[in-house]
């Protein structure tokens, strides 16, 4: 259960060490209420599938690494702020700044948010890596693909 004062902020909450997550589930979040996956610690989540619905992130690393290889990812609760949608992963700034936080997207279908040109680091933020791209799939979807 996400408990701010173990730092639990998501449903899984990944400190230290390396979680894969493979599969077609859903992890949904309580509405207003906390995150899908966070990173802490130095650890590491691959995810390769499944459904991430949070809250202002679906997706955050505090101190560590995500790799984005597949998986559908949203957001019911938006942050307010000008972008509302322009968080679904994040990466807290003073730690992507000194290279602690990482999000390396190589897959996955966004809602309502572009992991190649998004806000969450900054006007212009690029999470997808080297040899992919980000593509619209119809209306309020990005998809990561091979270029």
């Amino acid at each position: 259960v996400p408990d701010k004062y173990a730092n639990n902020w998501s449903l899984l909450s990944v400190k230290g060490g390396t979680l894969t997550i493979k599969g077609a589930g859903t992890l949904q979040a309580k509405e207003n209420d906390c995150y899908a996956v966070d990173v802490q610690d130095g650890g590491t989540v691959v995810i390769e599938d499944g459904t991430y619905v949070g809250n202002i992130h679906a997706v955050y690393v505090y101190e560590g690494t995500a790799e984005i290889k597949g998986g559908k990812y949203s957001i019911q609760q938006t942050s307010g702020l000008p972008s509302p949608y322009g968080y679904v992963l994040n990466c807290y700034d003073a730690n992507r700044k000194n290279g602690t936080a990482k999000i390396l997207v190589s897959g996955g279908e966004f809602v309502k948010f572009n992991p190649a040109d998004c806000a969450a680091e900054g006007a212009g933020t690029n999470f997808v890596i080297a040899g992919y791209k980000s593509v619209a799939s119809g209306t309020d979807v990005w998809k990561v693909v091979k270029e």
